[in-house]
């Protein structure tokens, strides 16, 4: 008896069918995958250095509650395991997306900084902060990426130099979360504070002018003409790690923080107090370094001065203008 050739041949179709279906898919996915999402520059670059160290900050479901773990481990050769777990996150692929504005935000909230060995000829090599929220990924520059990356080796880890958790947190007031603050190469003024300094005896005896900025955006310099026109002796702070800085957004002075990239051993902790007597000037340099990325506009360098009396402030106003 001769077999049914009909059934043969409409066996086959399913197979072929499926066949079509799954290549299909994986040539999608493999589009997708390589051709729409992109390597992350930001992480790119941290990836192809030597890191030394990790922070990761973590706002839980509920908003309140904060988990911040920290690696500073003493011997690089005990930092393998972190070191293949940091260059597995910077392998993540995204997709960069405009217009990510902060009612966008939903919790958790993951920001992980990582610092690469830093000093080479006194050039300062900078690290990277990311925070990721509801899908989005935003880097220390302001850009925005669609993506997913894994934050939960980290927290996990049992290599922990520091660890901590507490109740209660604010956006605007946390270093780990400065990549908020900025977005698209703008400051996000609904994310920032309001200046500290704005209720601080802001003194008369003391005249700043900046005269000269220089530099990169990572290595700009304002070089500050300090003149006491009091009568007493002033001490005024020559590092740069111990002035304040603010930004003007609608008329109002916002704080700016510190980038947590930067190594707060970076810009030294020597002596910061220096007297200026009555009558007398100085000219003092003062890094930008430790802010990391500053986008163009308005702002104040908020110096702090002392006395035998008071411990006062004076502000040394200039623009960072687009380049």
């Amino acid at each position: 008896m001769c077999p049914d050739k009909t059934k043969i041949k409409i066996g086959k179709i399913p197979v072929i069918s499926c066949i079509i279906t799954v290549f299909v898919v994986l040539s999608g996915f493999l589009i997708y995958r390589y051709l729409i999402l992109k390597p992350i520059p930001e992480l790119n670059r941290i990836k192809n250095m030597e890191v030394n160290s990790y922070d990761v900050f973590c706002l839980s479901l509920d908003g309140e509650t904060t988990a911040f773990v920290s690696h500073h481990p003493a011997d690089l050769d005990e930092f393998e395991e972190e070191v293949k777990t940091i260059k597995h996150f910077c392998s993540v692929r995204g997709k960069k997306v405009t217009g990510w504005t902060p009612d966008k935000i939903t919790y958790p909230i993951y920001a992980l900084t990582i610092r690469p060995i830093i000093y080479k000829s006194e050039t300062y090599v900078h690290g990277e902060t990311v925070v990721w929220t509801n899908g989005y990924l935003i880097t220390s520059s302001g850009d925005v990426y669609r993506c997913n990356p894994n934050f939960k080796p980290f927290l996990e880890s049992d290599e922990h130099d520091y660890v901590y958790e507490s109740s209660g947190s604010n956006l605007s007031d946390s270093r780990n979360l400065r990549p908020l603050h900025m977005a698209n190469n703008e400051w996000n003024k609904d994310m920032l504070k309001p200046s500290d300094h704005s209720d601080m005896m802001f003194t008369e005896d003391i005249d700043a002018t900046v005269t000269a900025i220089a530099g990169d955006e990572y290595a700009r310099t304002v070089t500050v003409s300090l003149r006491n026109n009091g009568t007493q002796e002033k001490l005024y702070s020559d590092q740069s790690m111990y002035v304040g800085l603010d930004v003007l957004l609608d008329g109002e002075w916002y704080r700016v923080y510190h980038d947590p990239n930067v190594d707060d051993n970076f810009l030294g902790m020597l002596s910061c107090n220096k007297p200026l007597e009555a009558g007398h000037d100085v000219d003092v340099e003062y890094s930008l370094g430790y802010y990391g990325l500053l986008p163009p506009g308005d702002y104040r360098l908020v110096i702090y001065v002392s006395s035998e009396d008071d411990r006062e402030c004076v502000a040394a106003e200039f623009e960072i203008k687009l380049q």
